[in-house]
């Protein structure tokens, strides 16, 4: 699907009304060469289409919930480093548990912010080194 430039931002607009509280919202990441990467949103895939094999998979996570438990994981899967924030939804108390070296503590730097709506999301600051992950593991919000 081919969407003009000037239909961009009315393209992510519209995925921000409609999906205005998703489970999931990263921050910008500016750690793309572009030279506006900084000022642009992740929105669609066009202007990505060109980019280097090593800025492919920048970000990517998954959730998963299991046994009352928020079970999420962050990985990058470039030779850049990620620095963002995270918002999941819920007034989350997580736990970061790092496979490569199997230390586990509870998630530095976590804020919370009221949504339009008044749901309460959590905010984690993440910081991913190059070819690495993360699991952000948390009771399940009620």
């Amino acid at each position: 699907l081919f969407i003009p430039q000037a239909d961009k931002q009315e393209l992510a607009d519209a995925i921000d009304y409609l999906l205005p509280e998703p489970d999931v919202k990263f921050d910008f990441i500016g750690s793309l060469d572009e030279p506006d990467a900084l000022s642009r949103p992740l929105a669609g895939v066009e202007q990505y289409r060109n980019l280097l094999p090593e800025q492919l998979g920048l970000l990517s996570y998954i959730h998963k919930q299991r046994n009352g438990l928020d079970i999420y994981l962050f990985a990058n899967s470039t030779n850049v480093p990620v620095t963002t924030q995270v918002k999941l939804r819920g007034r989350l108390k997580p736990e970061q548990w790092n496979a490569h070296d199997g230390t586990t503590a509870l998630w530095e730097g976590v804020t919370y912010e009221t949504m339009p709506s008044g749901e309460v999301c959590t905010v984690l600051p993440l910081q991913l080194p190059p070819v690495s992950s993360l699991f952000a593991v948390a009771e399940t919000a009620e």
